[in-house]
């Protein structure tokens, strides 16, 4: 038996009988004090320290609805500190399918354990074995099924498995990304273009193509992989963008002009018959930009940002859009401005305004996108609250 600080069980509320009954499923391995169960509606990042959160060999995360849907960037980022060593994590579907939507939330490898509340508790006892008692003699005899003991001896190779296609996902996502993906013709304003790799070069052009013409332009540098400019003048129907850098074509991608009621409708998520695709093309497109800053630039800083900018030319994008989060406000990105929060700097351009007076929680919420708007109130809560701890220990 071992009297250290073996299983750390996290739970939401409507787990906590679950988090119970594990308790004494693994009283079979270990002894009560070293199983921690906390309850993640209560967490405090303090308590890293003074409950060494990260020094149990075990992490087992009860994945259940409630604690997913009530997950914060606050949240997110202090599960971040706990799961981060995926080899150490189990996660217990709890009620839903996959921890697919977990892994979208935080900026960590997902963890290599997956289980569900479907399984036999000599399966759970098994795998925290395998956990705790790793390189160590110290095994107690429990029965184990025979599919499970072939499941963990090809634990390697699984492993090695995730990783190839790891690196083999990121070909999946596209060279560029323009927002917005539709622009009205009678006002096109703003656009930004998101590149997944970084170019190095001394000139950087963006060349727009239809069937009736052809314009290459200089965009402006937002940061690493983020361009923006005014949105040239086309008539209704697909343009073909193509980003050169000294010359060489580095990305390519398509947007769409359109009539402005149609582009309107769009922006806002208005829907109208035949248009259910359009939400899903946001989605989707939240899920790739995220993934993209996850796995390309996963360590974003936000910072003042002060464009070389042609005085005789007035950028307007600087003035209503003054940072990422702000972009990710007005298109209704949940899921990126979430991975943002996390990011250094996220409090300081959670309070930005533009020159219209908004922040992103308004700016999200003249678009119409309430959740988000919630998740930006939220995240300032949270912040004024770890303040006032903070001043507590002082």
């Amino acid at each position: 038996m071992k009297n250290t600080k073996d299983i750390l069980l996290i739970h939401g509320e409507d787990a906590e009988e679950w988090a119970l009954y594990l308790r004494e499923v693994f009283l079979h391995v270990v002894k009560r004090e070293a199983v921690l169960l906390y309850r993640l509606e209560n967490y405090s990042f303090w308590d890293l320290e003074l409950l060494s959160l990260n020094s149990y060999k075990c992490k087992l995360l009860i994945l259940s609805n409630s604690l997913l849907k009530d997950l914060t960037p606050k949240k997110c980022q202090f599960l971040e500190k706990i799961l981060h060593s995926p080899e150490s994590v189990v996660t217990l579907l709890c009620g839903v399918k996959s921890s697919d939507q977990l892994y979208k939330l935080l900026n960590i490898v997902r963890g290599r354990w997956e289980m569900s509340t479907e399984q036999e508790p000599e399966d759970y006892i098994a795998v925290i074995e395998s956990i705790i008692f790793k390189g160590s003699d110290d095994y107690l005899e429990v029965n184990i099924p025979t599919d499970l003991k072939v499941e963990h001896s090809g634990e390697i190779s699984k492993r090695q498995e995730i990783e190839e296609l790891s690196k083999a996902s990121r070909d999946t996502i596209p060279q560029a990304i323009v927002l917005p993906a539709e622009i009205p013709c009678e006002n096109p304003g703003e656009i930004f273009i998101i590149l997944r790799d970084e170019v190095i070069g001394d000139t950087v052009e963006v060349e727009f193509t239809s069937n009736s013409k052809c314009v290459r332009t200089q965009p402006t540098r937002w940061n690493k992989t983020v361009w923006c400019m005014e949105a040239l003048d086309f008539p209704a129907g697909s343009v073909n963008v193509h980003v050169y850098c000294d010359g060489v074509i580095k990305a390519t991608t398509e947007i769409k002009y359109s009539t402005s009621a149609k582009a309107v409708e769009y922006l806002l998520g208005v829907a109208s018959p035949g248009d259910g695709v359009r939400q899903k093309d946001i989605d989707e497109l939240d899920d790739i930009l995220t993934s993209v800053f996850k796995h390309e630039i996963p360590y974003y800083e936000f910072q003042s940002f002060q464009p070389n900018i042609n005085p005789q030319k007035e950028y307007t994008h600087f003035k209503e859009l003054p940072t990422l989060l702000h972009c990710a406000a007005k298109f209704g990105l949940k899921n990126l401005a979430i991975h943002l929060l996390q990011c250094s700097g996220a409090t300081w351009a959670s309070k930005v305004k533009n020159l219209e007076g908004s922040d992103p929680a308004h700016i999200a919420e003249r678009h119409g996108h309430k959740e988000l708007k919630k998740i930006f109130e939220d995240f300032s809560v949270s912040f004024f609250f770890s303040i006032l701890s903070l001043g507590r220990f002082l």
